[in-house]
């Protein structure tokens, strides 16, 4: 195998995960924090999906029997529908939330409204 190219890629994927700062922890999460979130762990898979990628076009240089197929994008596969749609909902939880407490602190009529149906 050949040294450089995986120790150039490794050292991209190390670079990377230096470069991708994990966003600020929040005690009351909004909707934008939930998908800062989701970005950052998309910008970590992505960055390991590549360094997987040429692990596996390395190694079929040496075996061209080796399917380099479950090498293509495999953590960004994993968190795709799984992790980063969790944070998508979230998101979109927190953001109806926010409009909500916005509308029951601006319309009185609204307030009283979500009260009297249990929402308030």
């Amino acid at each position: 195998m050949s040294d450089d190219i995986l120790r150039d890629a490794h050292g991209e994927l190390i670079a990377d995960i230096i470069r991708y700062r994990p966003p600020r922890s929040v005690v009351s999460a909004v909707g934008d924090d939930f998908r800062d979130l989701a970005n950052h762990l998309t910008a970590i898979a992505k960055a390991f999906d590549r360094y997987v990628a040429v692990l596996g076009d390395v190694a079929r240089g040496h075996d061209s029997r080796i399917d380099v197929q479950p090498f293509a994008r495999p953590a960004w596969g994993e968190i795709e529908g799984n992790a980063v749609f969790e944070l998508d909902q979230a998101a979109e939880r927190a953001d109806r939330e926010e409009h909500h407490a916005a509308l029951m602190a601006s319309n009185p009529g609204y307030a009283r409204l979500a009260h009297f149906l249990g929402e308030g």
